[in-house]
């Protein structure tokens, strides 16, 4: 029982918000990652290798890069396009979509009834 691949194509569109995506992201990971050297050695406070990498630095990563993973995972094939500006920005955890915002409160001072 093979099965063939079928090759799946993407419009235009798709191809170029990918591509983008792609562009933005790595920006903005420079970007991120820069910085904070940038300050450092700015204020002449760059920090040895030992005081970085310890075990505090080591627990917190155990924890962050499997989360990291497992949300890129589960949030791309939802946001589509979309997750490349939802993860640099940080907010996938209330994805504009459909039944993903926050729900409706009714307001208790409007009428109840439909004659207003």
């Amino acid at each position: 029982m093979s099965k063939a691949k079928t090759e799946t194509k993407m419009d235009s569109f798709q191809s170029w918000a990918h591509r983008w995506g792609r562009v933005g992201t790595l920006i903005a990971l420079i970007y991120m990652v820069a910085l904070p050297f940038v300050v450092l050695a700015a204020y002449d406070s760059i920090p040895s290798l030992g005081e970085v990498f310890n075990v505090n630095t080591f627990s917190i990563l155990l924890i962050y890069i499997p989360v990291g993973f497992s949300e890129a995972l589960s949030y791309t094939p939802i946001l589509g396009c979309s997750a490349y500006l939802a993860f640099i920005t940080g907010k996938h955890y209330e994805p504009e979509a459909p039944g993903g915002g926050k729900r409706h409160e009714p307001d208790p001072k409007a009428a109840q009834h439909p004659g207003g």
